[in-house]
């Protein structure tokens, strides 16, 4: 590789011939090859992410946002499966939607299984919102103790498709907590749906669709409600910022006038709007927001870095704090004039950066984190007092990288990390809530190991260290899991094992045992090399894991986004888009399969030759649930573990899809026989006919209050959807443990189509949850809501 030349933020280089060009946005890409126009190359290849720092580890660019081109190809061709299926069927919803009507297999979990991006808070910090790369956003009902967990309260589903097609980039809650915006791949699909992304509202208490803003230019990364409620404000990948007002939901102004994305939005308290862009410009605007051609009042270059990725504004509106994607440091600008005012000390800080940025409520002291680690490789978030000037303390926050902070309570913070969770420490440093438990957090320890048996029939992750070690086996014939197993048989051939493989990272080096393939920089790297030749991965995607095949004719690379397979000249063989980072890769003895384990906390089985996944496996955290499914939904699980996976339908672009767990169709997918069978026969197994899935879908209770009526007894009101269109057979009703049916003729009618149901009560806390079905189906999933007392049913 020769370095060419450098143009601002803009580096070329020259590779065998052809020109490559990495920009960090789009314009100064085009501002750079006008420069560079009189010179003749055969190919430019545009990079608009930012590089990651060598060595990082836990998070790459994707985190903060996706390579467009790769992005759009990788939706594309998914797309093209699903849709071109759907459009043989002549499926109408296929022909007036991007989004598919075929039901969508996802793990149904209680916490988030892709990294957390956003969060945001009510005014009261009671309700707390979070967004994700597994295509939901969540409300949390904050914990009233300190040092206990968030309450998981609703799911929000926006419809969503294959590839990148539905990934939940922003989130924010209204002051009042009545209303929440989700927003991010919503819609974009190259050459389907271009330019037309959409910012879609929720109800916070019910979890339905309320409204679809539709003709967002681009993907959207942050989202902010004005500290009044009234404006919401987008800040998109390309073209500049969204406002839309909320008493008639349209929206009233733009600024397309960036060049770069924006991560960063912040409101002062009397309305005032900040922005930060990658464009290296942090933008001040009036509080009057309702100026259809929206003009910034001041404008500044930030004085740290290219890339300002978040800014906060002091609770008293007199400064704003800037963090950095490329920085390690914090600046601090008057909100007056943007001028920069003493910086904090950042000393100590060594590697990573400062991305995200927030105030203590009460203005006491800033806060910043983001991929700074310490030397234990722990993700830290530092503190300074007096405002940003005074001296500072450094807390251990999480395992990976810190991607958004909020305040909570008048000098804590609450924090979102990529592993994925959500924590929160107090004015004194301490726990101010648990974090949320990490989906397989077994899988996710730093020191586990994954062995395979020679067939792949079975498998062990091993973690923990001395005496704590513990090892999780999975049997595929057996459908058991086992603790303490041991270790199992990996291979007849004496292959090195992924243990030794870990062994040798310090080397960064693994040989097959007949010297045919030397892979070096396979580790935590983003240019491995098969016998010396570099492979060149899409921007962003590091290579994580790897496993050699049985003779060492063969390479198999787990990525940051992908499954590849290579050959002994580093000829791609095949790939396969993975539902995370591959952190774990190993081939059987037999050379037949391949095994992944995947940071979202599933283990799947692929098949050699091409990639095709054979089936998954997903174990809880709790190291007792557990259920294993092929792509077409047949399924096994442990007892009471069926609805950890389920069926996401979606009902269109403007409302929210429904989901239903496995259980509901178990007549239909559950075949556990069938499910390991595709271990013998290498093949995909058929799917049962999703027409029958269609047809029968149980009805959607909601509860939508629980109010006190006339005589002092709780009223609840709820709603029943029934998407096959078929009447309500019967609701179920359980309180307490106690159950009652209700016939269609024992359902109390409300006002608007909705149902009313008394109770009695006496003292206690529980909760009450509604169910309903039709003739031909199930009961659906319940809905939950809590009494605050205990109660019984009215006779």
């Amino acid at each position: 590789m020769e370095l060419f030349t450098r143009v601002g933020a803009t580096v070329l280089f020259v590779l065998g011939g052809g020109l490559l060009l990495f920009a960090n946005d789009q314009d100064r890409l085009t501002q750079a090859a006008d420069v560079f126009s009189g010179i003749t190359v055969p190919k430019i290849t545009a990079h608009t992410e930012p590089e990651p720092e060598v060595g990082s580890v836990d998070q790459m660019p994707a985190d903060l946002g996706l390579d467009a081109a790769e992005a759009a190809a990788d939706t594309k061709d998914a797309a093209s499966d699903v849709w071109g299926d759907l459009s043989a069927r002549e499926d109408p919803f296929a022909k007036s939607s991007v989004f598919p009507r075929t039901p969508l297999l996802r793990l149904n979990t209680l916490q988030h299984t892709g990294k957390i991006k956003r969060i945001d808070l009510d005014d009261l910090g009671r309700l707390l919102v979070t967004s994700s790369y597994d295509k939901t956003a969540r409300v949390w009902l904050m914990p009233e103790r300190p040092g206990d967990t968030p309450k998981l309260l609703r799911v929000l589903r926006p419809p969503i498709g294959p590839g990148h097609l539905g990934r939940i980039f922003g989130v924010a809650i209204s002051p009042d907590g009545a209303h929440v915006a989700v927003a991010g791949w919503t819609h974009w699909v190259a050459g389907v749906s271009e330019e037309d992304e959409f910012l879609y509202l929720f109800d916070a208490e019910t979890g339905e669709m309320t409204h679809r803003f539709a003709g967002l230019d681009d993907i959207v990364h942050d989202l902010a409600f004005s500290p009044d409620g009234r404006f919401l404000v987008a800040g998109l990948s390309r073209n500049g910022i969204r406002v839309f007002d909320m008493t008639d939901k349209a929206r009233v102004s733009k600024d397309k006038t960036y060049g770069g994305q924006v991560y960063g939005l912040s409101f002062a308290p009397d309305g005032r709007l900040a922005t930060a862009s990658y464009d290296g410009l942090v933008r001040l605007y009036g509080a009057d927001l309702t100026v259809a051609s929206l003009t910034p009042q001041l404008t500044t270059y930030t004085p740290h870095g290219e890339q300002p990725h978040d800014l906060a504004f002091s609770p008293d509106g007199t400064k704003i704090a800037v963090g950095y994607y490329d920085q390690r440091q914090i600046s601090l600008l008057s909100a007056a004039d943007l001028t920069e005012l003493e910086a904090p000390n950042t000393d100590g800080i060594e590697n990573g950066d400062l991305l995200t940025v927030r105030w203590s409520a009460d203005g006491r002291y800033l806060y910043a984190g983001g991929r700074w680690r310490n030397d234990d490789g722990r993700n830290m978030i530092r503190r300074w007092q007096q405002d940003g000037h005074g001296p500072y303390e450094d807390f251990v926050a999480a395992d990976q990288t810190i991607l958004d902070l909020h305040e909570l309570g008048p000098r804590g913070i609450a924090y979102a990390a990529a592993d994925p969770t959500v924590a929160a420490i107090d004015g004194t440093g301490q726990a101010r809530i648990q974090p949320l438990p990490l989906v397989a957090a077994w899988l996710r320890a730093e020191d586990a190991t994954l062995d395979v048996s020679h067939d792949g029939a079975e498998i062990t992750m091993a973690y923990g260290r001395g005496d704590d070690r513990l090892a999780v086996g999975f049997n595929v014939y057996r459908r058991r899991l086992d603790l303490d197993m041991g270790e199992v048989d990996a291979s007849e051939d004496d292959l090195p094992t992924e243990e030794a493989a870990l062994d040798a990272q310090t080397t960064e080096e693994l040989t097959a045992p007949d010297q045919e393939i030397d892979v070096t920089g396979w580790h935590n790297s983003p240019m491995p090399r098969i016998n010396g030749e570099p492979i060149y991965l899409p921007n962003g995607e590091w290579s994580r894991a790897m496993a050699l095949a049985p003779g060492g004719d063969t390479v198999l690379l787990g990525t940051e986004k992908n499954l590849r397979h290579y050959d002994a000249k580093g000829q791609q063989l095949w790939q396969v888009k993975g539902p995370g980072a591959a952190t774990h890769v190993q081939i059987t003895g037999d050379g037949q399969k391949a095994v992944a384990a995947y940071r979202d906390g599933t283990i799947r089985w692929h098949r050699l030759t091409d990639g095709q996944e054979l089936f998954a496996l997903f174990i809880d955290s709790d190291l007792r649930r557990w259920v294993f499914w092929t792509p077409a939904g047949l399924y096994d699980a442990a007892p009471g573990a069926d609805d950890l996976l389920g069926w996401h339908i979606n009902q269109g672009d403007a409302r929210e899809a429904l989901f239903y767990g496995a259980s509901r169709f178990e007549e239909l997918f559950h075949k556990p026989d069938r499910v390991s069978a595709a271990l013998d026969s290498l093949a995909a197994t058929p799917a049962p006919s999703f027409e029958r899935i269609l047809a029968n879908l149980p009805p959607v209770v909601r509860i939508l209050s629980i109010d006190r009526g006339a005589s002092g007894t709780p009223i609840v009101t709820y709603s029943v959807h029934t998407p096959s269109r078929d009447p309500v057979d019967a609701v179920r009703v359980t309180v307490d443990g106690r159950v009652l049916e209700l016939a269609p003729e024992d359902m109390v009618a409300a006002a608007d189509g909705t149902y009313e149901l008394p109770l009695s009560c006496a003292q206690g806390d529980v909760e009450v949850s509604l169910a309903a079905k039709t003739a031909a189906s199930v009961f659906g999933d319940a809905d939950r809501a809590a009494l605050g007392s205990l109660c019984s049913f009215d006779s």
